[in-house]
This record gives C-alpha cells, structure tokens and sequence, in this order.
C-alpha cells in the first residue's frame, strides 16, 4: 500500500506544471504560497463517503516553521484545528481565538467559480511530505462527502489560508445517489 502510495505522489509530481493561475500577491508585497495542481480520488462516491486530495504546494518561506503533521488535528467532530505555535510561524493566523479552520475546501458545481460551492465541514486527517526537491510540499487531505453535496470541482487553498487563491481540480468529483445515479441539484 505504501509503495502504491509513492507511486502515485511520484506521478503526481512529474505531471505537475510551473504555470500556476491560483497566485495572488499580499498588499505588503509578499507572494502567497502557489498550488500547482489537485487531484482526489475515488473519482465517484456517494454521500458520507471518504474522498482523498492531494495536492502539491509551493514550500515559501512565509510558511517556515509549519509543519502541517504536527500543527494541525482534526477535532471528535471532525473539525479542523490549528495546534500548532502562531509565534514558530512567520505570518499570523487570523483566527487565532478559535484555531478552527474553516472554508478552506469545497466542491463546486463550476470549475473556477466557488460560487454556490459546498463547503467541506468533516475531515479526517491531514499529513504533507516535501518533494525530492524541497522546492514543495505534497498534501494529502481526507474529508467525508457533505450530506448537501452534488457532484462538482474539488476547490482548495491552504489550511492556514496564505494560498489566497486557492485551485480547483481538473476533474469532476461525481456524487451518486444510492441508485447510483449522478447529483447535480
């Protein structure tokens, strides 16, 4: 399983491109952290279901000192939780009353439109790895498809919310009914 595993992060990273269209600049001038691409598997699932994404992330210095292994944890209710040091990173978290991270992924029926996009509230773990290059990081995100989903592009941006941008899939994540017919509405 774990060999399957490199293997398909190894994939991932040869097809991944230096084009980024998720990039935005901060107002002091500071470049956000670029994700490059997003994949997720499986491809098709039903409500309540497991889905992975993985994506890869540009390793910034304005992230330096997070570790996404040990500073984030997924609560009993599935929640998000930054556990981590706000004073060991460069840049501050802005909600730094709660640590509860939200908004930070959805399924959207439009690809590059988060409008109408439902929000993805339960998730089950959250790990990186740097690349061979240390120039990025690869994140592996597991959440449960939302009781209200339909099937739609899996829209991203970093936990900590500095990918501002944010990407959206390639592909389409198809929802099905019980019968296995497609949600679209």
């Amino acid at each position: 399983m774990k060999k399957n595993f490199l293997f398909i992060i190894f994939l991932l990273v040869i097809i991944s491109c230096d084009y980024n269209p998720c990039n935005e600049v901060l107002p002091e001038g500071c470049i956000f952290p670029k994700i490059y691409w997003i994949k997720f598997y499986p491809e098709k699932v039903k409500i309540g279901d497991t889905v992975t994404i993985i994506y890869e992330k540009e390793n910034k210095e304005t992230v330096e000192g997070l570790n996404y292994n040990t500073d984030f944890e997924v609560t009993s209710a599935g929640e998000m939780k930054y556990v981590g040091n706000y004073s060991e990173i460069s840049l501050n978290y802005p909600n730094e009353e709660s640590r509860i991270t939200k908004g930070f992924t959805c399924i959207c029926p439009e690809k590059n439109s988060e409008e109408n996009g439902i929000e993805v509230t339960h998730f089950i773990s959250l790990t990186e790895q740097l690349t061979s290059s240390a120039k990025s990081k690869i994140i592996e995100l597991k959440f449960k498809i939302p009781e209200n989903a339909r099937s739609g592009y899996v829209w991203t941006i970093d936990p900590m919310h500095f990918a501002k941008g944010g990407c959206f899939s390639d592909e389409k994540l198809i929802i099905v009914d019980e019968n296995g017919n497609e949600i679209t509405e």
